[in-house]
């Protein structure tokens, strides 16, 4: 079997949190033939091996995600190949995403992409868009880009549909539209679609360009963490510990958000330290508080990093560093999302400045530049291929 397309180990690690996909992507010592569980999976078996595209795709999905088989990367591509060869063009869109994620072989990916894309498959027309507009081996091109979201989107395609409401809540790339982009995630949050659910639900609470609603909030919360959502499990417990949309119940909304924190969400891992710093459900305690916005901090989570920098400043749950806190705070104005976040830790800083030397400021400056620069390259083999989808 030609290895060309088997990603290497430090894209594996680098892809493993945002792609789903990834985790199958090691192939098995033993042959998984002769690992094949049950009656119906043989029987898709045979029915692949005389020559049933769809069959063929479906083999070669149970080798990639490692469902009832050993995962096996090298039989999943030869059977999402032999399917494509006999234009079954969800394999086409999945051998692409095979030479996407293993050598980064942006054209042959999009080759593969453009041409499902063109026979109207959602996921080709998505991931053609993506590239499109992340310049991936091709010139970026807006435009281009939100053509084949659209496409894909009229066709109910909720990833599309989510894509293009952030394009326009964001207002970055093309003209901001707010309402555009609720009707969008609406339509996709109607569908069940859970990055559409908690988008919706952080609209509504923090009353990004809407009413602060904090009930339709939760409800938007509940139904993406219904689907699994760790960042809507946090949203949910913070608000029963505060009140916010239901009545406050303190020993649940704890259990949220350590559950969410426990298994690694930044918002979460934030909140617990929040709820330790003032008391709130559980004894106060200055040290955990530092501890958990510390976890939640180096995942560049800004109002962590500004409550990492006030611990400092201040000596909560540890000594007095300006340095260091100069430092963190430097970091969540690089990274805060909002200008009232932003214009609130520039003030802060001004004030640290006051209280320290101009060899003690540009210290902490490059201090913040290195981390800033090492963690924004990893964000970015983490996420560069985040866009696309494995059509199943």
């Amino acid at each position: 079997m030609n290895a060309i397309i088997k990603p290497s180990r430090i894209l594996l690690k680098a892809q493993i949190l945002v792609l789903m996909v990834a985790t199958c992507l090691v192939a098995s010592e033993q042959s998984p033939e002769q690992e094949l569980p049950g009656k119906t999976t043989l029987e898709l078996l045979e029915k692949a091996s005389l020559g049933d595209a769809k069959a063929q795709h479906e083999v070669a999905l149970l080798y990639f995600y490692g469902d009832g088989v050993s995962q096996d990367f090298d039989l999943a591509i030869k059977w999402f190949r032999k399917a494509a060869e006999q234009g079954f063009v969800d394999s086409q869109v999945n051998v692409g995403m095979m030479y996407l994620l293993g050598q980064g072989n942006f054209s042959e990916a999009i080759k593969h992409f453009r041409s499902a894309a063109e026979k109207g498959n959602v996921f080709g027309q998505h991931n053609l868009a993506f590239m499109y507009t992340s310049g991936l081996g091709v010139s970026k091109n807006i435009d281009e880009g939100l053509k084949w979201y659209n496409r894909s989107a009229k066709q109910g395609f909720t990833a599309s549909q989510y894509a293009l409401g952030m394009l326009f809540y964001e207002g970055v790339e093309v003209p901001k539209d707010v309402d555009k982009s609720l009707e969008l995630f609406r339509r996709a949050a109607g569908q069940g679609c859970p990055s559409s659910q908690l988008a919706l639900g952080r609209a509504y609470y923090h009353g990004w360009e809407i009413k602060t609603d904090y009930k339709e909030a939760l409800m938007w919360f509940r139904k993406a963490f219904e689907q699994g959502s760790i960042r809507a499990e946090s949203y949910i417990g913070y608000m029963y510990v505060k009140g916010q949309g239901a009545k406050q119940d303190s020993s649940t909304g704890i259990k949220l958000i350590r559950d969410a924190a426990e298994q690694g969400d930044a918002l979460g891992q934030y909140s617990y330290g929040r709820c330790y710093f003032d008391g709130l459900g559980v004894e106060r305690d200055e040290a955990k508080a530092l501890q958990w916005y510390r976890k939640s901090a180096k995942q560049n989570y800004a109002i962590a990093q500004y409550s990492v920098g006030f611990c400092y400043a201040n000596g909560v749950g540890v000594e007095i560093d300006i340095e260091t806190a100069y430092m963190w705070i430097g970091l969540a104005l690089l990274n805060g999302e909002h200008e009232i976040e932003s214009g609130s830790y520039l003030e802060t800083l001004k004030n640290l400045e006051k209280h320290m030397t101009q060899d003690q400021i540009s210290e902490a400056k490059r201090r913040a530049h290195e981390y800033g620069r090492g963690q924004a390259e990893l964000r970015q083999a983490g996420s560069q291929f985040e866009g696309c989808q494995i059509a199943n």
